[in-house]
């Protein structure tokens, strides 16, 4: 799996070294950075991506999903909950997503997801 990933990787690098702001393929590298343990590339990426489009819901989500699958769980919740606010409503799946496996316990996002219930 972890050659796809890399490979993964490289289209993305191409990608981004042709469109440089594209936010969609910094967040999609930080993922596959992630995948193969490249803790400071894949939170460069993301950072990059939030920079570039700070509201965007779908980048906000899976910037979430990304500090996620690294365990940075506070990140993940607040970058999630923004998310949420700038209009992301797929809750069933935040509720079911295997990257927010390492937050789904937390007390924070446990809240998070009621008041998106109520």
């Amino acid at each position: 799996m972890q050659r796809v990933e890399e490979k993964q990787a490289r289209s993305l690098e191409q990608q981004l070294e042709w469109v440089p702001e594209d936010a969609r393929a910094h967040v999609l590298l930080a993922g596959r950075y992630a995948s193969v343990g490249q803790t400071k590339n894949a939170v460069r990426e993301v950072e990059e991506a939030l920079a570039l489009r700070p509201n965007d819901n779908n980048i906000l989500y899976n910037a979430g999903c990304v500090y996620a699958r690294l365990n940075m769980k506070m990140e993940a919740i607040s970058t999630l909950k923004r998310a949420l606010i700038t209009g992301y409503g797929m809750i069933d799946w935040l509720e079911r997503d295997p990257d927010l496996t390492s937050i789904r316990d937390e007390p924070e996002f446990q809240k998070l997801l009621q008041s998106r219930k109520s």
